[in-house]
C-alpha cells in the first residue's frame, strides 16, 4: 500500500483509476477469504478437503475465477488451469436441489430425471463461467484474454 500511494500522485487519472480497480480487487478476494476461512462446522462429506475450503461450492468457484481473473488483469500469467471438477467426482448439488453428483446422473441410460439433473448441474456451472467472463469483459487487461474449454 505505501507504494501504491507513493506512485499514486505520478499517474495520470486512467492509471490512477486502474490502480484503484486492481487494490478494489485485491482488498475484496482478501476479505472474502478472511470470511471464508471463519466458517464454522460442516456435514461431513466423507472425503478429505484442506482447510478454508468454502462450504458453499458456488462461492468457491467464484472465489478460485476472481483470483484467476485477477492474475490475468495484472499480467501475472497469460495461461491458467481451473479444475472445477475431476473425473469421477460424486459431488452432490443441494443448491440447486440434485443430491447426486455429475457422475452419477451422465450415467442415466435414458432415464430423463438423470438427464434432467445433467442439465441443471452443466447450467449451474455455466452460470459461474459466465460470470467469470463478465468480469473478465469488465476488466482493462493489458492484454487480450481468451477462454477456451476442452473436452
Amino acid at each position: 500500500m505505501d507504494d501504491a500511494r507513493s506512485l499514486q500522485p505520478q499517474l495520470g487519472r486512467r492509471d490512477q483509476d486502474k490502480l484503484d480497480e486492481y487494490l478494489t480487487s485485491v482488498r475484496d478476494i482478501e476479505q472474502r477469504v478472511q470470511r471464508m476461512e471463519q466458517f464454522g462446522a460442516l456435514p461431513d462429506p466423507h472425503v478429505d478437503a484442506p482447510e478454508g475450503v468454502p462450504a458453499d461450492y458456488g462461492e468457491h468457484m467464484n472465489l478460485m475465477m476472481d483470483l484467476l481473473a485477477l492474475a490475468f488483469q495484472t499480467d501475472s500469467t497469460r495461461i491458467a488451469t481451473l479444475i472445477l471438477a475431476a473425473d469421477g467426482t460424486n459431488r452432490p448439488f443441494p443448491q440447486i436441489d440434485v443430491p447426486e453428483g455429475h457422475h452419477y446422473c451422465s450415467h442415466h441410460h435414458g432415464q430423463q430425471d438423470l438427464i434432467d439433473k445433467v442439465a441443471l448441474i452443466d447450467a449451474y456451472y455455466m452460470q459461474h463461467f459466465a460470470r467469470f467472463l463478465d468480469k473478465l469483459d469488465s476488466m482493462r487487461m493489458r492484454t487480450a484474454v481468451r477462454c477456451c474449454t476442452i473436452p
